[in-house]
């Protein structure tokens, strides 16, 4: 496609006009074009399905988030690419403006033709439409449901429980994808794990679903049976909502009416992605990220720019395990690891001596230390006297991430990627599943072997039932978007039926016994019901502004000199269904009630 597109480009550049205004017009479009090539280029250093939902998220939280120190390269090419579109269209420019060639208007309307279909046709131009569309190419697809979204959302029967339940240790496993476990591609880099994982129930044929590319989508999917689809573009602005994903009855609150201990921890900000909202909202009984964790080390200053290295995770998560083993209560601990994050070499102080390769930024250094962290912290649970009643569940989080510099391996056997699925449990024997399931059957698996008697959750089986066919194994091209209205309803958002509270000191609104944090954009419907939220994203550069809606009702809430500068502090905007806005100041702790939001809706 890009290469038709330069074939039009060139046949454009002889037909346009040389008259100065025609000229910029057309050449401001070729910098747009040069624009989005630009991005579609630079998408693929983040995944390899060029512009996803994933790169969406980097996109939005890298310069924050992502281990800038190790992907200053990254910017410089980005910077680079820039400098050439900028610099292009102003060479053509006095190229073609020192020619006095005339075109006549047929050929200027022709070359402005050729370039809007090289826009349409840009593979830039389908990503978006999927990305943010997709569910109008649904009816253009074949899959045939045998069920509705309401009969296929299972939700397990909490009083099927046997009676000795299990404790659980689960480990997400940061980009660790199975191949790192192939000792033909990457010989001795996980001979620790390969161990354990030769001698526990490990799944082979698990793949990785669509929205499931980033952590806190993988977890939200797996453990709420829903994908995490909100209101807007960053899809972790989410934070700024007090609850998170309420309606939606996930493995948490399965675990807590079954009278769980559920503890997370975490090596980073709590507010990032919204996670710490995500498992608040969820009967969580103890989250301790970075700036707690921090607490318990010598070293405070033994930490990057992404958080708490392995080797602090690991050892602070054992303690954990320690403390929790020591109540009558049974109790679930949930980890994640850092270390094999980024895209180059980030190693724990305890692997100094332990290299993979002499490569001082290969990531694999990073992966052969977490083996061997992991497989030490497996080992001291496994020497504990209550291990017998523990089962420990290893999972990658998703497959590797594009920018990971042994990523040119694995792209040798891009059919062959797979989740890395692993039940340690000392009651059962090795046994290796080969039955084909993806991350959704993960958790239907785990509550069965912590003997629930759950064989299915949504679209997600038990895969140690061999008689249940996995949504891999009954359709070819399972279409999920179909279904985006019934992942939205999952946030209930508040009623403004009777009043809305506006708390000018704390920047909240209270909506119906919720918090919300503004600033923030409510849809309304037609009846004077909200419809969706949005909130302000720093890393955004769309602002909510931007995103009210012509012609459709709405309340916008934000500091005056976003709305109206001639007025100060807080102000509130109103639009309309015909387009006709009103803003007024807001007064300290204002109630507004629902009549007098139709009233500025009229």
């Amino acid at each position: 496609m890009l290469i038709i597109w330069f074939i039009f480009t060139i046949i454009s550049l002889n037909l346009i006009s040389r008259s100065k205004k025609i000229l910029l017009l057309f050449l401001l479009f070729l910098f747009l074009f040069f624009l989005i090539t630009d991005i579609y280029i630079i998408s693929n250093y983040f995944t390899w399905n060029w512009i996803d939902e994933a790169f969406i998220y980097h996109l939005s939280y890298w310069i924050d988030w992502a281990g800038l120190k190790s992907d200053i390269y990254i910017i410089i090419i980005w910077l680079l690419l820039l400098l050439v579109t900028f610099i292009i269209p102003v060479i053509i420019y006095k190229y073609l403006i020192l020619k006095n060639k005339k075109t006549n208007i047929r050929n200027t309307i022709l070359a402005f033709l050729l370039l809007f279909i090289s826009f349409s046709i840009h593979p830039f131009t389908k990503n978006i439409l999927e990305l943010n569309w997709y569910f109008i190419f649904d009816s253009i697809k074949n899959t045939t449901l045998e069920k509705t979204f309401e009969e296929m959302y299972i939700i397990p029967d909490k009083q099927k429980v046997w009676i000795d339940n299990k404790n659980v240790i689960f480990i997400y496993l940061e980009s660790f994808e199975n191949l790192y476990l192939d000792g033909d591609l990457f010989p001795w880099l996980s001979n620790w794990l390969n161990e354990i994982k030769n001698n526990s129930t490990y799944f082979n044929n698990i793949k990785q679903v669509y929205w499931t590319s980033r952590t806190i989508a993988w977890m939200v999917w797996s453990q709420c049976w829903i994908p995490l689809i909100n209101s807007w573009g960053g899809w972790n602005s989410m934070h700024w909502i007090s609850s998170f994903l309420p309606g939606a009855f996930c493995i948490w609150d399965f675990l807590k009416n079954a009278w769980y201990d559920l503890s997370y921890i975490w090596w980073s900000k709590l507010s990032f992605a919204g996670k710490g909202n995500f498992y608040n909202t969820h009967w969580f009984d103890n989250i301790e990220w970075k700036d707690e964790l921090i607490l318990n080390i010598k070293n405070k200053k033994y930490q990057y720019d992404w958080g708490l290295y392995d080797d602090t995770v690991f050892d602070l998560a054992y303690k954990k395990y320690e403390k929790l083993s020591k109540k009558e209560k049974k109790f679930w601990l949930f980890m994640l690891n850092l270390d094999t994050h980024g895209s180059e070499w980030v190693v724990s102080k305890e692997c100094n001596n332990l290299k993979y390769n002499k490569d001082k930024n290969s990531i694999l250094n990073s992966y052969y230390c977490t083996d061997y962290l992991l497989t030490n912290f497996i080992n001291k649970i496994k020497n504990n006297n209550k291990f017998k009643d523990t089962i420990i569940v290893l999972a990658s989080d998703h497959y590797a991430m594009a920018h990971n510099n042994s990523s040119d391996i694995l792209n040798k056997k891009q059919e062959d990627r797979r989740i890395l699925f692993v039940i340690i449990d000392p009651s059962k024997t090795n046994k290796i599943i080969e039955k084909k399931g993806t991350t959704l059957d993960i958790w239907a698996t785990v509550l069965w072997s912590m003997w629930f008697n759950v064989n299915n959750l949504w679209l997600g089986v038990n895969l140690l039932n061999i008689e249940l066919k996995t949504i891999e194994e009954k359709y070819e091209n399972f279409i999920f978007s179909k279904w985006k209205r019934f992942y939205e309803s999952f946030w209930e958002y508040p009623s403004i039926k009777k009043w809305f509270t506006i708390n000018t000191d704390d920047l909240i609104l209270y909506l119906d016994k919720k918090d919300i944090e503004f600033p923030a954009l409510i849809y309304l419907d037609s009846d004077i019901e909200i419809e969706k939220i949005l909130w302000r994203d720093k890393y955004n550069p769309v602002t909510l502004f931007e995103k009210i809606p012509k012609k459709s009702n709405s309340i916008y809430i934000d500091f005056c000199d976003k709305i109206n500068t001639e007025k100060k502090w807080m102000c509130i905007l109103y639009t309309n269904s015909k387009g006709k806005r009103k803003d007024y100041s807001i007064k300290d702790n204002e109630d507004i009630s629902i009549n007098k939001i139709k009233e500025n809706l009229r």
